[in-house]
């Protein structure tokens, strides 16, 4: 069937495993708690459905307009060489730290806080020519612009196409916050008032 073949090329493609059944969504499997969130919690159910596809697109895209973000991405990301290797660890992080056990989810924020590490430098700060500013993935506001655009992103499209959310928007924002502390930020938006502040 059509709907077969497209469904297998997706996970190919979204997983970067051949199978579309990489070792990490077998760990998942294995796990030995219901996690962060839990079934039927507000993350399982934004990111359960697949208006998070859509949602995701336009967080990357807004995620560029942060000159740190797109110069951090240009200066350390494999993008140029393997784009969907890339997008393969994005979504790797965010179906383990949704529906992954408690245990690989911090695993999971571990891995991604080794790489952003590495991920620091300066750019041309836009409209200032000569200046130039220090970025690093680390630093609370880029973490934030990242955090605030995922979220953003997943929530309206989920809005838009999705349905219902269980506990609606404040409770996915305010428990998608933990996924965000797990790589190192603090006090993240916890409600709609705040994310749009």
């Amino acid at each position: 069937m059509v709907s077969d073949q497209v469904g297998a090329t997706f996970r190919r493609i979204v997983s970067g495993d051949p199978t579309g059944r990489p070792a990490w969504v077998q760990a998942i499997e294995d796990g030995d708690d219901a996690g962060l969130y839990g079934p039927g919690s507000a993350p399982w159910v934004v990111h359960g459905h697949i208006a998070t596809l859509a949602g995701g697109i336009g967080a990357l895209l807004l995620q560029a307009l942060h000159p740190g973000a797109v110069v951090g991405v240009r200066e350390h990301s494999r993008f140029r060489d393997d784009a969907l290797g890339r997008l393969a660890g994005t979504a790797r992080w965010l179906v383990t730290l949704t529906f992954g056990s408690t245990d690989l989810a911090e695993r999971e924020s571990a891995r991604v806080r080794r790489m952003h590490e590495r991920v620091h430098g300066s750019y041309e700060s836009p409209g200032e020519p000569g200046v130039r500013r220090r970025y690093s993935a680390r630093d609370q506001d880029l973490l934030r612009w990242v955090h605030v655009t995922f979220t953003e992103s997943f929530l309206t499209a989920h809005e838009a196409w999705g349905g219902q959310i269980p506990g609606g928007p404040d409770a996915y924002i305010a428990a998608w916050g933990r996924a965000a502390e797990l790589l190192g930020l603090v006090d993240p938006p916890r409600s709609r008032a705040e994310l749009d502040e």
